[in-house]
């Protein structure tokens, strides 16, 4: 398993970078995000051709943000088996049939179990390009500019920040199971209810420890970076050209209009 304080320390050093994704505003990042993801889920299960114009916007910041692919990867391959597992369920409960062009008749199962896969990976890599970009601080940020209530920004900073630290009490109570069963291979199934309770007992004495020292330090009820700094019209001009652009895919069907193109041309 990939360690989480690893990944975390990754996250916020890519969202140091000084790249021209990096100075867009978190907000108008956010709100393109967001837009991407509802015309993708919004597209029809069997549209595989016509989403693929929408790889643009990921391949755009992650090639503009110098954003490494091999973080991408790490970070949606332990996904990609439980998305494949729905993809082939999905495919043999779709039994109707699908023409190609080429006449040839296959399951139309397939057809939408590859379009659940693409869509899948597109929005992962959607919202971890935007992570990786504007910073958890961006997104707590943009939450707050959305009116969304400081309580639910504060609980959502305060998981990402300490997860590490519930990692480290699984860790503990795990080690301390294996050096008292040795010889045992995992964890026996009538140990689970009693570990999985000891572990929510630590972390929440951990957890009052911790909020406890920083009460004492201060604590204010906006822990994460606000940024005051009012729109330009390089953000408004973002906003503006990924909304449309996605609205054209959605509305056109790029690729089948680019091959008639092509082919009347004799390209």
């Amino acid at each position: 398993m990939r360690n989480p304080r690893g990944a975390i320390r990754q996250i916020e050093l890519l969202s140091l970078k000084n790249t021209f994704v990096h100075r867009i505003k978190p907000l108008q990042q956010f709100i393109v995000t967001l837009v991407f993801i509802l015309i993708i889920t919004s597209f029809d299960q069997y549209s595989v051709s016509q989403m693929l114009p929408m790889l643009l916007y990921p391949a755009v910041i992650i090639v503009l943000g110098e954003i490494p692919l091999r973080f991408i990867i790490r970070t949606i391959l332990p996904v990609i088996p439980l998305i494949i597992l729905f993809a082939i369920a999905n495919a043999f409960f779709d039994k109707s049939e699908w023409v190609l062009l080429s006449g040839v008749t296959i399951s139309a199962g397939w057809i939408s179990a590859l379009a659940l896969v693409l869509r899948s990976l597109m929005t992962m890599t959607a919202i971890l390009s935007f992570i990786a970009t504007a910073g958890m601080n961006g997104l707590f940020s943009a939450l707050e500019k959305l009116k969304i209530p400081d309580f639910f920004i504060t609980l959502l900073a305060f998981t990402f920040r300490y997860i590490h630290l519930l990692m480290e009490e699984a860790g503990h109570i795990i080690r301390a199971y294996r050096l008292r069963s040795p010889g045992q291979e995992g964890i026996s199934f009538q140990n689970w209810g009693p570990l999985a309770g000891q572990w929510f007992i630590r972390s929440y004495r951990r957890a009052e420890r911790i909020h406890s020292a920083m009460l004492c330090r201060g604590l204010s009820e906006k822990i994460h970076q606000n940024y005051h700094d009012r729109a330009k019209l390089v953000d408004l001009t973002w906003i503006f050209f990924w909304c449309g652009y996605f609205i054209l895919c959605r509305l056109f069907p790029i690729p089948l209009l680019l091959s008639k193109v092509t082919i009347g041309t004799g390209i």
